[in-house]
């Protein structure tokens, strides 16, 4: 009987022991669940405040370079054009037109979209129109139209760089200046 009651005993206390144990264990999942999910709501709050933090900053060096672009683009167009060698200068004079006016690179564009001039010799040749449609449709749409078109800043597919473009086609002409 003694030995009964001891088993029953035992049995219980372990089968308590074992409940408690359950219970603990659902309890502490619990809190870390919601621990997590808090910490992850956390971070993704942070990053939504860094993102827009990074798009005002954006926007706002964005701005100042088309202020920027809009001039400069004029003049360095009157300038690759007064040479009397045409559209076709050589690196050195293109690469001083370009830090004349503090811009990084000057492409000059033919009617079928390839850059046959450039100070960024890794783009010479490469066929603008065969980035996508709508860039094509953008690029036939500038020819000879007198005015400055910028683009929004933009990954390069070559390099990865941030750049800003503008482009810039005279009236009448058949290139365009970028």
């Amino acid at each position: 009987m003694k030995r009964k009651i001891f088993l029953w005993s035992a049995l219980l206390i372990i089968s308590s022991m074992l409940i408690v144990s359950g219970i603990i264990t659902l309890i502490g999942i619990d809190k870390t669940n919601k621990s997590l999910k808090s910490l992850q709501q956390e971070i993704l709050t942070h990053i939504n405040n860094d993102f827009v933090i990074f798009d005002i900053l954006l926007r706002n060096i964005e701005t100042k370079m088309l202020k920027d672009a809009d001039s400069k683009i004029q003049k360095i167009a009157k300038e690759v054009i007064s040479h009397t060698k045409g559209l076709l200068l050589p690196d050195t004079e293109l690469r001083n037109i370009a830090d004349k006016y503090d811009v990084n690179d000057i492409y000059i564009i033919n009617n079928e979209g390839s850059i046959f001039n450039t100070t960024f010799s890794p783009d010479l040749n490469f066929n603008l129109m065969t980035i996508d449609d709508s860039f094509a449709e953008f690029l036939k749409s500038i020819y000879g139209k007198g005015k400055v078109f910028n683009s929004r800043i933009s990954i390069s597919k070559k390099t990865g760089i941030l750049n800003l473009y503008s482009y810039y086609s005279p009236v009448g002409s058949d290139y365009i200046i970028e």
